[in-house]
């Protein structure tokens, strides 16, 4: 079974996570700094070092459910993505998840000046493993 990339869209940072081989467990990975370029080289070494045949990016809805700005951004980064590289794009609702990522940081002790640079990446595997227990309901 094919790994699944996922991808909290940033202006500044791309939180990155990637399943496990049997796609039911998501892991962070360390963000892709968008200010620095090459985005699209670090996405296809990704993609290729781990085997994934499916990107899924988190959708940031509003919470009655209406689009934003922002959501207009990442459905346009998606369609981007899909004529750039030769992989599925799925749009996942992401509402809630840096909150989240906040929460369990918190909990966890994270320090505050460490949680900016962990956040993305945690959000995405939170959008992730959402998106995997979606794929794999018996597990739950």
């Amino acid at each position: 079974m094919a790994r699944i990339l996922c991808l909290d869209y940033g202006n500044v940072r791309l939180g990155v996570a990637i399943s496990d081989p049997d796609n039911i467990l998501a892991m962070a990975r360390e963000y892709i700094n968008v200010k620095k370029g090459n985005v699209l080289g670090k996405l296809k070494s990704l993609i290729a070092e781990n085997g994934c045949e499916e990107i899924v990016i988190g959708l940031p809805i509003s919470l009655n459910g209406q689009d934003t700005q922002k959501t207009v951004e990442v459905r346009t980064f998606a369609t981007k993505l899909e004529e750039l590289l030769d992989v599925k794009i799925t749009l996942w609702d992401e509402r809630l998840t840096s909150y989240e990522a906040d929460r369990l940081m918190e909990e966890s002790h994270v320090r505050r000046d460490k949680r900016k640079e962990k956040r993305d990446s945690l959000a995405a595997q939170i959008i992730l493993q959402d998106y995997l227990d979606s794929l794999n309901p018996s597990d739950k």
